[in-house]
């Protein structure tokens, strides 16, 4: 992600934008839209984050471990209201929040039944109101908008375990009937981009490049853009020991990270892109039998973990400490089905009966 840089004049009168009240700016930042006063700029620096003062003869740069990062989920900036526009490689998104915003604001925005058959268990957001939905071991896709008007389904005569959209519009499908990837288009062509025998295809996830990363036996897999070539697998960390017991489901973080929700290990693993142990979480202190069923970040590198059989789904920042429950009662029966949208809304599909989708607001400031 690119940001302008910023200068002001020295004789310019700039506020602080992490202080209440008028507090004179110190530092200005070089990678993204920051002024800030002397307290505040040791709370904002992240890890490859580098400080200009003001007059320009002074810098400041955290040495800590690198990693390609622009913001901290630091407590302290989870607080601020600062909203600007973030420049991506081929679009403005404007009015996003500068600094990760609260995540104390839980409110169900949305209810409505899916016509799926079987529970709402896979789920894909193409827009900030549009959703594609299926039941694992199914072979319906269904497309719904936030009001739970079904829009368009897609049949196959495979079942599907897990999908992605890529950045053309087509569909990379896990077919659990024929162990292999597939890919769909828009309008309903199936083609076989490779084979996972002996092993069935679980999670699927595209990262940064466009590539699929799967869950295929004990290992994490990328594969090339065509699925054509296996560019690197994961299974053990640096240590040698083994990293997963069943990889499941797994999620693009950033750039930066895949996380991986093992539910027959009890806990979600973390990577770096080179496959090296980053964290793992096995739920709160004293928790027993945690089980991952689904995952999902946010832009914010927020972790979002929907543990099924508990009615939670979690909230961790992106070095898996946690934050707090989305939800942790039983006002949402067995939360399966994980997608942030565009606009920051979570949306959450029940392995329930009543196949409902709730669309959840658990930001504050978006």
């Amino acid at each position: 992600m690119a940001h302008s840089k910023l200068s002001f004049p020295v004789q310019a009168a700039v506020d602080c934008e992490l202080c209440e009240g008028h507090i004179k700016v110190d530092w200005n930042s070089r990678t993204c839209p920051a002024n800030l006063c002397e307290k505040c700029k040791v709370v904002h620096v992240s890890r490859t984050h580098e400080m200009e003062s003001r007059d320009g003869h002074k810098k400041h740069q955290d040495q800590g471990n690198q990693e390609d990062r622009t913001v901290r989920n630091d407590p302290q900036l989870l607080t601020s209201p600062n909203i600007g526009a973030l420049q991506l490689k081929d679009r403005t998104v404007k009015n996003v929040p500068l600094y990760p915003p609260t995540p104390l604001d839980v409110k169900v925005i949305k209810t409505f039944t899916a016509g799926v058959r079987g529970t709402v268990t896979e789920m894909r957001a193409i827009s900030s109101t549009k959703v594609w939905c299926s039941h694992k071991g199914d072979t319906l896709m269904m497309l719904y908008d936030i009001n739970g008007q079904h829009i368009h389904s897609l049949s196959l005569d495979f079942k599907i375990q897990g999908f992605v959209i890529n950045n053309i519009g087509n569909f990379i499908v896990c077919d659990l009937s024929n162990y292999s990837i597939k890919q769909v288009t828009a309008d309903g062509y199936v083609s076989t981009l490779c084979s996972t025998s002996p092993w069935k295809p679980w999670g699927i996830c595209l990262n940064h490049k466009q590539q699929p990363v799967v869950c295929i036996g004990e290992s994490l897999v990328v594969y090339s853009s065509d699925c054509q070539t296996k560019l690197q697998e994961f299974k053990h960390d640096q240590h040698g020991k083994p990293l997963f017991v069943w990889p499941h489901i797994v999620a693009m973080n950033g750039e930066t990270s895949y996380c991986v929700a093992d539910p027959r290990g009890y806990k979600v693993v973390t990577i770096d892109v080179e496959g090296r142990l980053r964290w793992t979480y096995s739920g709160e202190p004293g928790q027993k039998r945690f089980k991952p069923y689904n995952i999902c970040c946010d832009s914010f590198m927020h972790v979002l973990v929907a543990e099924t059989y508990h009615n939670k789904v979690h909230l961790l920042d992106e070095e898996g400490k946690f934050i707090m429950y989305i939800t942790d009662n039983d006002s949402i029966q067995h939360p399966l089905g994980l997608v942030v949208s565009d606009d920051g809304y979570l949306w959450i599909g029940e392995d329930h009966v009543l196949k409902k989708v709730h669309v959840i607001k658990y930001l504050k400031h978006i």
